[in-house]
This record gives C-alpha cells, sequence and structure tokens, in this order.
C-alpha cells in the first residue's frame, strides 16, 4: 500500500470512528454544533503574560465583583495554570485585586505578607500545609506571580487570602495571643493557655481527633474570644488597631474550625455544609474590609464555588445532599458572582491521602478515570477544540442545541482522592448551567509538579 493509501485509511477509519462515537452515543449535532459556535478556543492554558485569546471574557465578567475559580479536581496542573492566567487577566483587564483560596487562614496570613513585602519562604509555608494538594510548583508560581505583579508598584496591590478552615496550624494563630497576653496581663496568661491548649493543634491531621461532644472545647475558645473583644483595654496594650483585629480574626477562624470539626463528628453531611457556609462568609468578609468597590476571586474546587443547593452527592451506598459555598455568594451578591468552572477528558492527576491516614507518601498519580459516554465532557470533546471557553449564560432552554446544560448528566469531580473502581468517587450527576456560568474545557491533563513536605510526623 502506498503511503498516500495509508493516510486515506487512516483518515476514513478516523472518520468511522467519529462517526459511531457520535450516533453510538446518542450525541446531538445540533447539540454540538451550538457550543462549536459559541466556544472560545484557548491558545494556552499557561501563556502568562499573553492573553489576547481571554479578552473576549472582559465585557462578560465586567460586572462581576467576585468570580468563583473551579478546578473540577485537586490534582491537575492546568487547572492551576489557566487559574493564573485568568487572576492576571482579572487584575490586568477588570481591576481585580482580592484572591481568596480554599486554603487555611492562617498559612494564607504568611503567603499575603511575601506577596505584600518579600518577607517569608512561601515554598516553606506550602511544605507544611496540610492538605497537600496546595504543596505544588503551579501554587508557587501563583504566588511569585502576586510578588511580581506588587514589585510592579502599580496602584492596584493584589493580595492573598485564605478562606478555608479546614486546615491550618492553629499555632500560628495562638501563639500572638498568648505572647500578647504575656506583655499585657501575664497574671492572666495561664488562664489563657489553659483555655486554647484544645486547639493547639499543628495540622487538621491532628485537629481530626477534636470531637468535643459536650462542647466545652468550643465554650473554651468562645471565652478566650470574649475577653479579647470585651476588654481590648486590658488585653490590647500596646496593639496597633490592625494587630488587635488580627487577634480577634484569629479566634473567629478558631471558633469556625472548632465548630466545623465537632459537627463534623456527628454528622459529615452537616458538617460539610458548614465548612462551605463558613467559607462563603470569610469570602465576603474579604470583600467588605477591602472596600465598597472591591473586587475578587475564590478559587477552589468545582464543586465549593459552583451553585448547588441541595445537591445530591454520593455517599458509600447512600445518597447525600449538601449545599456550597458559591450557594451562599450567589444568594448575598446575586449577578455580580460569576463561576468558572473547569473540566477534562483524560490525562492524569495527582491524588492525595484522607485526614487521619497512615501517611507513608504524600501522593499518587493516577489516570483521569473514563466516564461512559452521555457524560457533559464527551460532548465538549465531540466539538474538537482541544481546549476552550465556553459561556453558558448564552443560553436559554428554548434554544435548539441548548438541552444538554439542563440536564442530568455525569461530570467528573473529585478532591483530593477518588477509588478507581467506584464511580461515585468521581461522578456526580448535575445540571451545568444552573450551577456554573462559564466551563473551560481541557481535552488532554496532566498532574501538577509536587514538591518537597513535610510529613505529619515531623511537624
Amino acid at each position: 500500500m502506498t503511503a498516500r493509501g495509508l493516510q486515506l485509511r487512516l483518515l476514513l477509519i478516523g472518520l468511522l470512528v467519529t462517526f459511531l462515537c457520535l450516533t453510538g452515543s446518542g450525541l446531538d449535532q445540533a447539540e454540538i454544533d451550538w457550543i462549536a459556535a459559541h466556544a472560545l478556543p484557548l491558545t494556552s492554558t499557561e501563556a502568562l503574560g499573553l492573553y489576547d485569546d481571554l479578552l473576549p471574557l472582559r465585557e462578560s465578567l465586567s460586572d462581576a465583583k467576585l468570580v468563583g475559580l473551579g478546578e473540577g479536581t485537586h490534582g491537575t496542573r492546568e487547572f492551576f495554570t489557566l487559574r493564573l492566567r485568568m487572576l492576571e487577566f482579572l487584575a490586568a483587564e477588570l481591576g481585580f485585586t482580592e484572591f481568596m483560596f480554599e486554603f487555611p487562614y492562617e498559612e494564607g496570613r504568611l503567603l499575603d505578607k511575601y506577596v505584600q513585602t518579600g518577607e517569608g519562604d512561601p515554598a516553606a509555608v506550602l511544605a507544611r500545609v496540610y492538605c497537600t494538594p496546595w504543596n505544588h510548583q503551579e501554587m508557587l508560581d501563583t504566588i511569585e506571580w502576586m510578588r511580581s505583579w506588587n514589585r510592579q508598584g502599580g496602584a492596584r496591590r493584589v493580595s492573598f487570602h485564605g478562606v478555608d478552615i479546614h486546615d491550618g496550624d492553629a499555632r500560628l494563630l495562638i501563639d500572638p495571643i498568648l505572647e500578647q497576653i504575656a506583655r499585657s496581663h501575664p497574671s492572666s496568661l495561664a488562664q489563657f493557655e489553659e483555655r486554647l491548649k484544645v486547639f493547639y493543634y499543628p495540622s487538621m491531621y491532628h485537629a481530626v481527633a477534636f470531637i468535643d461532644a459536650d462542647g466545652t472545647g468550643r465554650e473554651d475558645l468562645a471565652w478566650v474570644e470574649s475577653e479579647l473583644r470585651t476588654k481590648r483595654g486590658t488585653y490590647a496594650v500596646g496593639m496597633s488597631g490592625s494587630e488587635y483585629n488580627s487577634l480577634l480574626d484569629g479566634m473567629k477562624m478558631l471558633r469556625q474550625r472548632a465548630e466545623y470539626f465537632a459537627t463534623n463528628a456527628a454528622d459529615p453531611v452537616r458538617g460539610n455544609d458548614l465548612r462551605d457556609r463558613y467559607m462563603a462568609e470569610n469570602v465576603l468578609e474579604v470583600l467588605r474590609e477591602a472596600g465598597s468597590n472591591a473586587r475578587g476571586t475564590y478559587a477552589g474546587h468545582n464543586y465549593h464555588v459552583a451553585r448547588f443547593e441541595d445537591q445530591a452527592m454520593p455517599s458509600g451506598p447512600s445518597t447525600v445532599h449538601t449545599t456550597s459555598a458559591g450557594y451562599h455568594l450567589s444568594i448575598e451578591l446575586g449577578d455580580a458572582y460569576v463561576v468558572f468552572a473547569t473540566t477534562t477528558r483524560r490525562g492524569e492527576a495527582a491524588v492525595f491521602a484522607f485526614p487521619g491516614d497512615d501517611i507513608g507518601e504524600q501522593y499518587q498519580i493516577l489516570p483521569i478515570p473514563s466516564i461512559a459516554y452521555a457524560g457533559h465532557a464527551t460532548l465538549l470533546r465531540a466539538v474538537g477544540i482541544p481546549a476552550f471557553v465556553l459561556d453558558l449564560r448564552q443560553a436559554t432552554a428554548e434554544q435548539e442545541g441548548t438541552d444538554w446544560m439542563y440536564e442530568d448528566n455525569p461530570w467528573l469531580s473529585f478532591g483530593t482522592t477518588y477509588f478507581p473502581g467506584m464511580r461515585s468517587s468521581y461522578t456526580i450527576y448535575t445540571p451545568l448551567a444552573p450551577a456554573f456560568d462559564l466551563v473551560a474545557y481541557i481535552e488532554t491533563t496532566t498532574p501538577p509538579t509536587m514538591m518537597d513536605w513535610v510529613p505529619k510526623h515531623e511537624l
């Protein structure tokens, strides 16, 4: 067979396979055509400094006060690099400054200090954070870009905020309180130490043991917060207003975390809902403190940024119903909250251990699990564009070719880990249009570049 004949045969085979995939999977050509007509192709998922391909999004995001930047997994490089491109675009073109992350509050303050002043070692901070999904080069690149942006001396400085209560070294919040009490009112130091020791944990892998069924631990933390708030003249001697508010913010975070862990021990579904409600509250507080004209982003898993109210989620053999942070944000901000999700069809991802596991390795690299035909990504793949953004708000339920985004189809969704033999561990069924505004589809993805970490037993 000639080379030309071989090429022709391969082309025919490819066309046949495409035809069989489209017809055998029940895909609707009208839907494919609608997506192709409205898709915004991405020239790159990583070209920092070059965002011409994103400029068409400027109009669709012009009225947004908060943009939720979602990631379909916590272990996918391209989700993080595209997120960084979006941060640069939003800062340069639309004046966004408050960048919030599904990241522990206290370590977030250390990273913001570096972003603002250059003081500290962000890689060392990431190495100590649990969960480990944030300890990768792509996260460090984001922090270094933020520092570089501020170092240029522009009028709009950007800030890093951790808004999660799920993790963090509580000692970073408690030690400054005890040091201040020792300076201002040393006779009270022993009492504060006794009250605060209940949550003196270096990470969530330790704090997960906090059950507090009778509430005494939370009462101790509430006592400390009340003392600090009502007796400023006694305990805040020599402190500036910002330093004092920093102690109060730290106590609020400890109280939220204690309530979350205690609730989660009794009812994990209620615990997860509480975590998301607290994250939403913390996001809104950042925006309020930044001023009425502030604009920001909230970066986290697709689930957390989505508008999910009473979303059916698999939990072992049963189904539970949960509400995400994005739902609370939408209630507060309305159309000024815009949700940008990411998904993929194939590749590999890093997965991580659960809290409480006897951790041996920091992570594993596993293939992206395959979702059978009729999944949302199968339809997006059929368009034939390797990477693109689709604004779902361009559709209405009456338009031909838009039914798919209002239907309960499979959607890839896992965070720190999944079980290859258990489809419910990496799939949810959801209509996209109510949950998300924009979706970025990336055909093939890779794991992030993981960095050295500090194992639990070394903390």
